[in-house]
């Protein structure tokens, strides 16, 4: 969208409103929210409508979105979080996450950083609730409650939606070098991603072209 909206006014919120569902495609998650409760402070979803981010919050309590996604420039759907978050008092944090690659060092300290210091609960979100979502569940489990990366189990088809058959797989690659690395290699995983080729495991991953066209074309993960 070139030019943002105005969502304070009352057409400016019903366009901004029918613009995310529809351009945006939140209508999918009106009828698959994909809502998980990770333990008794982390929560893990797709994209909530303004009605669902609201009754989540007064459900479960929750201190702080983590939203996971990238948007276009001046989103109706990110103007709308916003302004729930705002208006609940509660605290919302971007990490940038990318569902198709290696995970970077510096995206992993900042999440190892970010669960050290969030108000729980949390709530852990992206588009669709599959693969960005489970990459940061698992590493909320893995930073904020000690569990090894391989035992988070959020990296899941069942009930998550996760393919890793497709290039969303190469997260769970990463998890497999970390598990089977040697006793020198670093513990921490943001000090292990530092240790890889990254470039070049992405190249010569292999996606499975099946599951690659579910991904992208019919299910259109970002």
């Amino acid at each position: 969208m070139k030019k943002p909206i105005n969502i304070n006014s009352f057409w400016g919120y019903l366009y901004a409103q029918a613009y995310a569902m529809i351009v945006e495609h939140n209508f999918t998650n009106a009828i698959r929210r994909n809502f998980h409760r990770i333990d008794e402070h982390a929560f893990r979803s797709s994209q909530p409508t303004t009605y669902q981010l609201r009754r989540t919050i007064k459900k479960h309590g929750i201190k702080t979105v983590l939203n996971l996604r990238g948007y276009e420039k001046n989103s109706p759907l990110k103007a709308l979080e916003e302004k729930v978050c705002e208006e609940t008092g509660v605290k919302l944090i971007y990490i940038s996450t990318y569902s198709r690659k290696i995970p970077d060092d510096k995206t992993l300290e900042e999440f190892r950083e970010t669960f050290k210091s969030i108000e729980y609960p949390v709530l852990i979100h992206c588009k669709a609730g599959a693969d960005r979502a489970g990459i940061g569940s698992m590493l909320y489990l893995h930073y904020h409650k000690g569990v090894p990366l391989d035992k988070t189990e959020q990296l899941k088809f069942w009930p998550y939606g996760h393919i890793k058959h497709a290039r969303t797989g190469l997260v769970d690659l990463f998890v497999e070098l970390y598990t089977a690395r040697n006793a020198d290699a670093p513990h921490d995983p943001a000090e292990f991603a530092k240790t890889l080729d990254r470039e070049k495991l992405e190249r010569e991953y292999k996606a499975v072209p099946f599951f690659e066209n579910v991904v992208d074309r019919v299910l259109r993960r970002e």
